[in-house]
């Protein structure tokens, strides 16, 4: 994916093993952290080992806590949200067709 520039945002799980290697001080509104890292674990280093991000987000709405991992290194943190969002808001859609 990296090699043809795809970009991808996904939800990182609870167990996601990683290791921090740059964290971002100065943050907007409801991003609690933003930290470049690599994945740690076994198969994931193996099949993607570069460069990730790790954004943190505060959903006032729903008033819970979301955890991103995306290779998009060249857009804000909140642009991440934004688009985990539209997308979330494409699948709910679908599913509101069956």
């Amino acid at each position: 994916m990296h090699q043809i520039e795809v970009y991808f945002v996904v939800r990182a799980k609870k167990n996601l093993g990683y290791k921090s290697i740059q964290w971002k001080r100065r943050l907007p509104k409801n991003v609690l952290s933003e930290a470049s890292l690599l994945l740690t674990g076994f198969y994931p280093k193996q099949y993607y080992s570069e460069l990730l991000r790790l954004v943190k987000y505060w959903d006032e709405e729903q008033e819970r806590e979301f955890i991103f991992i995306t290779n998009a290194m060249h857009i804000s943190a909140l642009q991440v949200t934004e688009l985990y969002k539209n997308c979330w808001q494409v699948e709910l859609f679908f599913k509101r067709l069956k």
